[in-house]
């Protein structure tokens, strides 16, 4: 049924109406297609000026109060980060970063965010496993590009312009843009990190499959 074309199916299934409503289908979806293509290549350019598209800032950060495209250190946060990648680059194992962290009773990434104000956190944070730091938590951090001032956004796109259903994204079709904000970790400090994560097999295998 379709009020505003006063077409009614029931009442005429293989006429006139039937072609009416097709034709205005067929209209209806190629306007949904044009238009989602228009939204992506807004976006595109976006993530290609540098300017952060994420519904929350990464754990560290915060949307800057004057521009919500742009990234600004969390102090309290990024003490933590700081601990956590002079840790691992001093030889401490992620696991017993983990436990470190949890022995001091730091609140994880989800917690933090929910006592800070950020919904859409509260699903996450919720249940005792959710209160306490995760091994994928720590490795996340350690191999995130974010901390020394580069965005790495597009790493995950839409099935298809009908769906809301999101697939990860070949790596060739990321968007990287360096210093787009102040950075929590040096370069050195990043790399170091990142070699000793190399030797390690299971972080290696890590690497190629957190994005």
């Amino acid at each position: 049924i379709s009020v505003l074309n006063h077409i009614d199916s029931l009442k005429d299934p293989h006429g006139y109406c039937s072609a009416i409503v097709s034709f205005s289908n067929i209209m209806n979806d190629d306007y949904i297609r044009q238009l989602s293509v228009k939204i992506k290549s807004t976006f595109a350019m976006k993530r290609a000026r540098g300017e952060f598209l994420g519904n929350y800032a990464p754990y560290g950060y915060l949307k800057s109060p004057s521009n919500r495209h742009k990234l600004v250190i969390d102090p309290a946060a990024a003490e933590v980060v700081r601990m956590i990648f002079q840790w691992y680059a001093g030889g401490t194992p992620a696991s017993r970063i983990v436990k470190q962290l949890n022995a001091l009773e730091i609140p994880p990434p989800s917690v933090y965010k929910t006592r800070q104000g950020c919904r859409g956190f509260d699903r996450h944070s919720s249940g005792v496993k959710h209160n306490a730091w995760a091994l994928t938590s720590v490795n996340s951090i350690l191999k995130d590009e974010v901390y020394i001032g580069n965005l790495v956004q597009g790493k995950r796109r839409s099935a298809s312009y009908r769906t809301k259903n999101m697939v990860p994204a070949e790596e060739s079709a990321w968007t990287v843009v360096e210093g787009t904000h102040e950075a929590i970790i040096s370069d050195e400090m990043f790399s170091a990190v990142h070699q000793r994560l190399a030797r390690h097999p299971r972080a290696r295998k890590d690497l190629q499959t957190s994005y």
